[in-house]
C-alpha cells in the first residue's frame, strides 16, 4: 500500500545532551559546557516550533532523528516518535531517515535543532510553498539553505537512493548547491526557500540568531535570547 501523498513525515536530526557531546565547533569557542546548554535551549525552542506545527497540520507527522539507542534517549525525546539513524556518514543517515519517513509517508522533510530563531511565521510560508509546489510538479524538493552554504529544513516527496545522497559533501560551503544539483540530476523539481537562515556553529552566528530573533519573544525564544545577550555581554566585558 503506497503512502498518502499529502501525508508528511518530520525528522529532526538531535543528539541527547548527556550521552553525544553537541556544538562542538561552537564549545571551541565559548566553552563545551555553554555550548550544551544553547544547545538545550534550542531544543526547547525547536519543541514549541514543533507544537504550532502539530496544532496547524493535521497531516503532519513528528520524529525525532536520534543518534544514540538506549534507554536514557528513548526518555528524553519521548514527546514524539522516534527514527534512529544508522552507523556511518551524515550521508547513509540522510538516506536511512529518506527511506523510512518515505515508506511511512507521501513526503519527506528534513530539519536540524540549532535554527532556533526560526519564528511560526516562517514555518506556515514554508509548508505554504509545499503545497503550492506540489500541485504543479509530480517529483519536488523545497531546500531552505543556510548562511554558511548547508541547509536548515528540506522537504520532498520521492525517495533519492543512497548513493546519491553519498555524493554530496556535507559540512561545506558547497553543500546545498551540490545536494541541490544531484536533485535535479535525479528528475525533482527543487525551489529554495528564502532568505536563508543561520544554524549555530560559531559565536558569529550566535550573534546572527539573536539579531534576527522576534524583538520580544516569548517562551523559550525568550529564554534563549537572554541567555545569548548575557552570555555576549559577559564576553564582551573580559
Amino acid at each position: 500500500m503506497s503512502a498518502d501523498q499529502n501525508d508528511m513525515g518530520l525528522g529532526v536530526f538531535v543528539k541527547t545532551p548527556g550521552l553525544t557531546p553537541a556544538k562542538t565547533r561552537l564549545g571551541k569557542t565559548i566553552g563545551q559546557e555553554r555550548a550544551e546548554e544553547f544547545y538545550l535551549l534550542s531544543i526547547a525552542c525547536i519543541r514549541e516550533n514543533l507544537n504550532h506545527l502539530q496544532n496547524i497540520n493535521d497531516s503532519l507527522n513528528i520524529y525525532w532523528s536520534v543518534v544514540e539507542e538506549d534507554d536514557v534517549s528513548k526518555s528524553f525525546w519521548n514527546d514524539h516518535e522516534i527514527i534512529f539513524q544508522c552507523e556511518g556518514s551524515l550521508g547513509k543517515k540522510l538516506a536511512h531517515i529518506d527511506k523510512e519517513l518515505s515508506r511511512r509517508h507521501g513526503q519527506s522533510i528534513f530539519m536540524g535543532a540549532d535554527s532556533p530563531q526560526i519564528d511560526e511565521a516562517t514555518f506556515d510560508r514554508f509548508f505554504q510553498l509545499c503545497l503550492r509546489v506540489q500541485h504543479d510538479h509530480k517529483k519536488w524538493c523545497i531546500m531552505a539553505p543556510t548562511l554558511d552554504g548547508g541547509f536548515w529544513l528540506m522537504a520532498k516527496n520521492a525517495v533519492l537512493p543512497e548513493s546519491e545522497w553519498e555524493k554530496v559533501a556535507y559540512s561545506a560551503s558547497s553543500t546545498a548547491q551540490e545536494l541541490i544539483q544531484v536533485l535535479q540530476e535525479n528528475q525533482f523539481y527543487v525551489e529554495t526557500f528564502l532568505p536563508e537562515q543561520s544554524d549555530v556553529d560559531t559565536i558569529e552566528d550566535l550573534k546572527f540568531v539573536i539579531e534576527t530573533m522576534e524583538v520580544s519573544p516569548r517562551g523559550a525564544k525568550k529564554n534563549l535570547k537572554d541567555w545569548a545577550q548575557n552570555l555576549l555581554s559577559s564576553d564582551a566585558r573580559v
